[in-house]
């Protein structure tokens, strides 16, 4: 598995990563997010305020309720918009 072109393995942006997440994360009231993903509201606040980090299956989930890219928490490209990287139309 090749890793994104952007990013050398060793050169991942973890501080622009938990940015990125956290404001995915302030898209939506925090109780509604819970709710819509099944993850605690006291979860959501640990990744808010970068203390922990989802798995990837977390990470998908909050990516579609927030209407935001996995690719753009990740790696802060692409679109914003357009859940789990694929470009909007």
């Amino acid at each position: 598995m090749t890793p994104h072109p952007q990013y050398a393995r060793d050169e991942f942006d973890i501080d622009g990563y938990q940015t990125r997440l956290s404001t995915a994360i302030k898209t939506v009231p925090n109780y509604k997010l819970a709710a819509i993903t099944k993850i605690s509201r006291n979860t959501l606040t640990k990744y808010q305020y970068h203390q922990s980090s989802p798995d990837m299956r977390k990470l998908c989930l909050i990516a579609k309720a927030t209407n935001v890219s996995v690719i753009w928490i990740l790696f802060g490209t692409r679109s914003q918009t357009g859940s789990i990287g694929i470009p909007s139309n």
